[in-house]
């Protein structure tokens, strides 16, 4: 809709301004969605569950620092490599209770490890680059869906089955 204006935008300008407070807003606002699924996932490879949390919570920081700041390459690599190791390691305690979200989380998962792998073999051919495209618009479609699994009142609990203090009445 802006044609790449809130990227693109000379130093300085309110677009580019407008376009980093975006990024920056957008990934601090998942941090407390990614505490919710901490404080919900149970079952076994739970216990990895808080170094799984701290690099999605570290993911998301570093995402929103590069949107403040710069991005570069090493920033960029770092944010997608905890971001998949995140959402790779999360998607098997999504299973029991939620199998579609496990899917879709194994999929941006997938996507998101790969855009790491080609940013850690750049240059490479832009053909070839594209192939991870689909990784932020589905990592945005993730981030409603996730949303919209936490906030429904029908949920149960991520594992167990057991009715949250949203569902009791």
């Amino acid at each position: 809709m802006t044609r790449g204006s809130l990227e693109h935008s000379p130093p300085g300008s309110a677009a580019l301004l407008a376009g980093s407070l975006l990024t920056a807003g957008w990934n601090l606002l998942l941090v407390p969605a990614a505490l919710a699924l901490h404080r919900r996932l149970r079952g076994p490879g739970a216990r990895l569950l808080p170094l799984l949390t701290g690099a999605g919570i570290a993911s998301l920081l570093l995402w929103a620092a590069g949107g403040l700041t710069r991005v570069t390459r090493t920033l960029e690599l770092a944010y997608l490599m905890l971001a998949a190791i995140w959402l790779l390691g999360i998607a098997p305690l999504l299973r029991e209770s939620h199998p579609r979200l496990s899917a879709f989380t194994f999929v941006v998962g997938a996507f998101t490890a790969l855009d790491a792998i080609f940013n850690l073999l750049e240059p490479m051919p832009f053909a070839l680059y594209v192939l991870a495209a689909p990784k932020l618009p589905l990592s945005a479609s993730w981030d409603i869906a996730a949303g919209v699994v936490l906030l429904s009142h029908r949920s149960r609990e991520i594992a167990g089955g057991r009715p949250t203090a949203t569902t009791r009445r």
